[in-house]
């Protein structure tokens, strides 16, 4: 069954509304955002991504909100919060300009936590490669109108 069709079966009845469930249901779900190590065992509320163990330990040291996946029963906002996230849409946003080769993704099984540390602070804290909004388009004219302050007359 491909991939996406498998996203569009998400259970309806209430009682099986968990983070388990939907880690399951959604197949880029499957490996940590930060570090691509399979079976994220933590939920990330603040930026609605599945992360391991380790890198959830990082997120929890800058004060995000994370969770164990078996252990969470979460409400109707939160699930729906995920259901509207998930690692590839996260990724879309907060890696866009991401480049692998000048910033290569940290391995936490080597046990460096620094490299965690400095890819999650980049990634989530000063966001350094998030998607930036299209610039703006100006007629003619408006561009020094908004961007210039009025000038007021000096007096000596």
């Amino acid at each position: 069954m491909p991939h996406r069709e498998k996203e569009c079966l998400l259970p309806v009845d209430r009682s099986l509304r968990s983070v388990v469930v939907l880690r399951s249901w959604r197949w880029q779900n499957h490996e940590c955002i930060n570090c691509l190590r399979p079976v994220p065992t933590h939920v990330c509320f603040d930026f609605r991504t599945f992360v391991c163990t380790a890198c959830a330990g990082v997120h929890r040291e800058f004060g995000h909100r994370v969770a164990p996946v078996r252990r969470w029963k979460c409400t109707e906002q939160e699930y729906s919060d995920l259901l509207r996230g998930g690692n590839a849409r996260a990724a879309a946003e907060l890696l866009a300009n991401w480049d692998e080769e000048l910033f290569p993704r940290p391995d936490t099984g080597s046990g460096d936590v620094e490299a965690v540390r400095d890819f999650i602070r980049k990634a989530y804290v000063v966001k350094c490669w998030q998607r930036q909004p299209p610039p703006q388009k100006y007629r003619a004219g408006e561009l020094a109108e908004r961007e210039l302050p009025a000038q007021t007359p000096r007096t000596f």
